[in-house]
């Protein structure tokens, strides 16, 4: 996966009303503003996107303001993108917990599982979460909440930890590690009484269980 770096604002637009005075006249400003955050080895990466505020004495039902929303919409998801799987696992828990806290895009947790072959519905069937809303808030540029970012970024430093360790082993060659955690991810495991990884990764103390039997493998023990 790739770390993007971007920004987004809109210009200001000013409005006045026909013979006012320049005191009468108002100004509206509306700005797309973009969260960041700075995780391992300086990588900026935005993490959520925020509409745009309405223009003075617009509604709900007024159509220009209906037409401009789907432009910024548009926008937000462009500049939706989680940092690698790498960078999750290698920042520090209080970047993490700023991550959780802000929201991750529901369209970056969508390309999370894009980049995985396990698939979208069991990605999010394992972390417990609804598709349909996964679905409706990327189609809206809106972000997760903070239980359900929580459970995206728990996975995506799962998958990193696995990365960091083929990387540590000298990067076999045509070793899968990706491939390898989809089906690891289904295995049913004596150290979880028969339960697979996947069984458990809906909560993090059950992401936690899946980490420790990753530590094991890496140290030589069966887990």
């Amino acid at each position: 996966m790739t770390d993007q770096r971007s920004s987004a604002s809109a210009s200001p637009v000013a409005t006045s009303k026909h013979g006012a005075s320049a005191k009468e006249k108002s100004v509206a400003t509306a700005t797309v503003r973009t969260g960041r955050i700075r995780v391992a080895k300086a990588e900026v990466v935005p993490i959520s996107t925020r509409n745009a505020p309405a223009q003075p004495g617009g509604n709900a039902t007024n159509p220009t303001a209906a037409k401009s929303a789907p432009a910024i919409v548009a926008l937000a998801r462009t500049k939706a993108a989680l940092p690698s799987y790498l960078a999750v696992y290698r920042a520090t828990a209080l970047e993490r917990i700023d991550m959780i806290r802000r929201g991750i895009p529901a369209a970056a947790a969508k390309r999370l599982f894009a980049d995985l072959p396990i698939g979208q519905g069991a990605g999010f069937k394992a972390l417990n979460l609804s598709t349909a809303t996964v679905n409706k808030k990327a189609k809206h540029g809106e972000t997760l909440s903070p239980g359900e970012s929580e459970r995206i970024v728990g996975f995506a430093k799962l998958v990193g930890q696995l990365e960091a360790m083929v990387q540590d082993s000298g990067n076999p060659t045509n070793f899968d590690a990706r491939a390898w955690m989809a089906r690891w991810l289904n295995e049913p495991l004596p150290a979880f009484g028969g339960a697979r990884p996947a069984d458990l990764i809906d909560t993090m103390e059950g992401q936690g269980l899946v980490s420790a039997a990753l530590a094991k493998i890496q140290s030589g023990a069966y887990a």
